[in-house]
């Protein structure tokens, strides 16, 4: 099916903006059905490879892997031989807060940039990554869309934090208000998650029913509110056609789920990550959840930590 005009303009105004950011979703999105393995047996082929290829550069790079795989009875010879998997450390958030300098690669040279977790287990924690590695995730993000029928250049309801800035400086005000011609240059339209009163939900979905948009994305439990405020007060012929519902960040009960597609009349959607790695998973049509393995590695451990093919236990993302 082809572009509509407005998505080809929303589609160019994205390449713009990816361009001047300096990385490149797109082309990532389309590299990846090159980069999946034939079968099981090269899925945990390449697997092993880009395992101990991580590994022997953290050894190299970092003071810090270097002492804890050194400690756990791990040298670079091991690494090199592909041994000795099982015994590296697990890298903790308190290890970041604790050692950050020391866990940076030491050659590095390229463009950093600081992320932020949400504080959900304690205490909130900043680091810095590779400037590039956002890019991954957004494909990822942009991959499981399309299983929905979500094409790049699609319109979107983000139910996120507030866009309007806190300061009212002029510059912290201009700045803001230029993201936000950006965002809706490139098809993406913000809704505070944390205004989910009656009357925010009122006009959250006022504004859903004005933009039109074809995904609706953001926190579950916000998403909900504004679902089950427009069942109560039937005005979900307001809410437009969307193709799909995408939560993240929280968890959602059967209850909630049916009670959100029951609103937006759409399948809704699981994407499941974290702040440190970016978009592990997806949901597929398939009612199953998809790994973002191209660039990353997921193990469940058991409580004795030992990896389990199968069945429950702690999630470990390298």
């Amino acid at each position: 099916m082809g572009k509509s005009a407005g998505q080809a303009l929303r589609l160019a105004a994205i390449r713009v903006r990816e361009s001047a950011l300096r990385r490149d979703s797109l082309s990532l999105l389309e590299r990846f059905p090159s980069l999946q393995p034939a079968d099981i047996e090269s899925a945990r082929r390449v697997s092993g490879e880009r395992r101990y290829a991580a590994a022997r550069y953290a050894f190299r790079e970092s003071p810090l892997y270097r002492e804890r795989f050194l400690a756990a009875g791990v040298g670079e010879s091991d690494l090199e031989a592909q041994r000795g998997w099982d015994r590296l450390p697990i890298l903790e958030k308190a290890d970041l807060r604790e050692n950050l300098g020391s866990l940076y690669a030491q050659s590095f040279r390229g463009r950093a940039v600081t992320v932020r977790t949400g504080g959900s287990t304690g205490q909130p924690l900043a680091f810095e990554i590779d400037w590039s590695l956002p890019a991954y995730s957004i494909a990822a993000a942009r991959r499981g869309q399309r299983w929905w029928g979500l094409e790049p250049g699609a319109k979107w309801v983000r139910v996120w934090g507030t866009q309007r800035a806190i300061s009212r400086h002029p510059v912290v005000v201009a700045r803001t208000l230029a993201k936000e011609i950006v965002d809706r240059l490139c098809g993406t339209m913000f809704l505070s998650a944390f205004d989910v009163s009656d009357e925010g939900c009122r006009r959250a979905v006022q504004r859903i029913e004005a933009f039109r948009p074809e995904g609706v994305f953001g926190y579950g439990m916000a998403i909900y509110m504004i679902a089950d405020f427009a069942l109560r007060h039937s005005l979900t012929h307001k809410l437009g056609k969307v193709k799909a519902v995408v939560y993240t960040s929280e968890y959602l009960t059967p209850r909630h789920r049916e009670r959100i597609s029951e609103a937006f009349c759409c399948p809704v959607v699981s994407e499941y990550g974290s702040v440190e790695t970016g978009v592990i998973a997806y949901d597929c049509p398939c009612g199953l959840q998809h790994i973002a393995q191209e660039f990353m590695d997921v193990e469940v451990l058991g409580e004795d930590g030992v990896v389990r093919p199968t069945g429950k236990g702690e999630a470990v993302v390298t």
